[in-house]
């Protein structure tokens, strides 16, 4: 297809790929592939059909990214199920209208951006999140101290401990990287996070 752009987002421990073609940002449509393999293919029927990008997986196999709302149109973050359809995180737009779910670590804790959707995956929102068994808490509220941030804007990645990077801006306005570290051992909802 004339125009068409491909791109992986992540890899994880056993060579899967996952990421998403598009058209001029316009029709986009999540991939998957396997290193060593020069193939790539539609993540499944849902994904070849409806607008989705995935932007990440862990070693479980386990993918997130973006996907069509079920009931508007906009982009929301979404788990991808193994047939490649696709559901939304229940409550991680949190007051906005779209978003993407951008990392997700092997214990499947799932970070992401709310605001601003993109056609051209995760990019920075109005706020970000955190979501773990069930829950999505608004990560800008959980820290304990936000330092010279006004907002925090992008959730970046995610490691095995729980810790956070990404980036948020300031009271000028201006871009800057953060980092949160759990407090205690399974502090992420019990005892917030050192900003």
């Amino acid at each position: 297809v004339e125009f068409q752009q491909a791109r992986w987002s992540a890899v994880n421990a056993s060579g899967r790929l996952v990421g998403h073609f598009n058209v001029h940002s316009s029709d986009i449509h999540a991939t998957g592939g396997q290193v060593g393999t020069p193939v790539v293919l539609a993540l499944g029927p849902d994904s070849a059909q409806y607008p989705s990008v995935a932007t990440a997986l862990n070693d479980a196999g386990t993918i997130v990214g973006l996907g069509l709302a079920e009931d508007r149109p906009d982009l929301v973050p979404v788990v991808f199920a193994a047939d490649g359809s696709f559901s939304e995180i229940a409550g991680a737009v949190l007051d906005q209208r779209g978003g993407c779910a951008r990392a997700i670590n092997n214990a499947g804790v799932i970070i992401g951006n709310a605001g601003i959707g993109s056609a051209n995956g995760c990019v920075p929102g109005a706020r970000i999140w955190l979501a773990k068994d069930g829950q999505v808490r608004d990560l800008y509220e959980s820290v304990d101290d936000t330092g010279p941030f006004t907002r925090f804007a992008s959730a970046i990645a995610i490691n095995e401990d729980g810790v956070i990077v990404g980036t948020g801006r300031d009271a000028q306005n201006a871009a800057r990287s953060f980092k949160l570290t759990p407090i205690a051992a399974d502090g992420i909802f019990a005892d917030g996070f050192e900003g």
